[in-house]
């Protein structure tokens, strides 16, 4: 395992730039929600990705959009913009319209874009761990060489179905990357106080899989 810092590498001036008008369509449209948000014109709950914009663009940009997989949480927007989702599309379904994503049934919590490989958030804290590890035996069984990107906060380390599918992950050595975006705090609890390591990361040595820390 390995504490990793963020570097260029081999990135073209055009992916960068394509990555950074990403960024700013989750920062532009994150904000704009936030205002319907506080005029009370959206049903149901909203979480937003302001402030993480690079995490999700950056792990985005690493894999081959419309070939590999994503599961997103209840703090999917900005996972779902960097697969570049219809943005129309999305603001309808977060305002409950027939006319989004998932026919306005979904909400905020619960945005898809099957066609561009993001097999869904979800509200429940750590609840895409277990479709991610699904999709990823299938990929396995099927020879198709994709691989899954679960995506999850800090707060979901300390879910049952936190260990059980990075264990079965590990011992089925399924094609899938667990990706935590660490806020350092899970709703108003301090990570500090919930566990007992440095970096959430180092858990992965547990299970026999190797864990890196990304500075954005």
């Amino acid at each position: 395992m390995a504490k990793t810092k963020s570097t260029k590498g081999n990135l073209s001036k055009e992916k960068m730039l394509h990555m950074h008008r990403m960024m700013l369509d989750i920062r532009n449209f994150d904000s704009k929600v936030n205002k319907l948000v506080r005029k009370g014109m959206v049903p149901g709950m909203t979480h937003f990705s302001i402030g993480e914009e690079a995490a999700n663009v950056g792990a985005v940009a690493a894999i081959e959009k419309g070939f590999d997989m994503i599961t997103s949480n209840h703090r999917g927007h900005g996972q779902s913009i960097a697969l570049e989702i219809d943005l129309n599309g999305m603001m309808a379904e977060i305002m409950g319209k027939a006319t989004g994503t998932c026919k306005g049934k979904g909400g905020s919590m619960h945005i898809a874009d099957l066609d561009n490989g993001n097999l869904g958030a979800n509200g429940i804290v750590g609840g895409g761990m277990g479709m991610a590890i699904g999709a990823a035996l299938t990929q396995k069984m099927k020879k198709t060489g994709k691989i899954v990107v679960c995506f999850f906060g800090d707060g979901a380390v300390n879910e049952g179905t936190f260990h059980e599918t990075l264990n079965m992950a590990s011992i089925w050595n399924l094609p899938v990357i667990f990706y935590s975006i660490n806020n350092l705090y899970g709703i108003s609890t301090p990570i500090k106080d919930v566990i007992n390591i440095d970096y959430n990361y180092q858990r992965a040595a547990s299970y026999g899989i190797p864990g890196h820390f990304i500075e954005d």
